[in-house]
């Protein structure tokens, strides 16, 4: 890549494009900015010769260059207005993005919300099994309690007893 190249306004090669055309217009905008400071800098010099013994017809004619340049303002502005939108392209599509995540993220938090109900909801349950449960077992061993008491201070060890096997004569809680 030359300074002939950018003067000339051809697009920079070698680079990857990330934003589909972002690139491009960008490089657009900056080969033309240089094809202007280039010509303003050319056209400072011939204004500062005129007057000068360097001074000739054919300096006082390339004097006529700000049309040249004036063109290459427009033809940059315009690039520039491109490489604008191309922006804003990118920025409304990133911003469609944002706003697309944000939504799937709240659409996980309300299905976390459900889940975290239905477990509170299964605890409840388990809790109110657990009361019951508790009754029940409670009241089984409390009979079981009171048998046993019974068997052990009446004597009555050998008689058939539902909580007992006989033929380990052990008993069964």
């Amino acid at each position: 890549m030359s300074f002939q190249d950018l003067e000339s306004g051809r697009p920079l090669t070698g680079r990857r494009d990330l934003a589909n055309g972002r690139q491009d217009s960008t490089q657009a905008v900056a080969a033309g900015l240089f094809q202007i400071t280039t010509a303003v800098r050319n056209f400072e010099y011939l204004v500062n010769t005129i007057g000068t013994p360097k001074d000739t017809p054919e300096l006082r004619q390339k004097c006529n260059a700000r049309l040249h340049i004036g063109q290459l303002v427009k033809d940059t502005c315009a690039k520039l207005e491109q490489a604008s939108e191309t922006d804003h392209r990118v920025e409304v599509s990133v911003s469609v993005h944002l706003l697309h995540v944000l939504l799937v993220l709240e659409q996980g938090i309300q299905e976390i919300q459900q889940q975290i109900d239905q477990v509170n909801e299964i605890f409840k349950d388990l809790a109110v099994l657990v009361h019951d449960q508790g009754v029940v077992i409670g009241k089984k061993f409390g009979d079981n309690c009171v048998s046993f008491f019974n068997v052990l201070a009446f004597g009555n060890f050998w008689d058939h007893p539902p909580h007992c096997d006989h033929s380990r004569r052990s008993i069964i809680i």
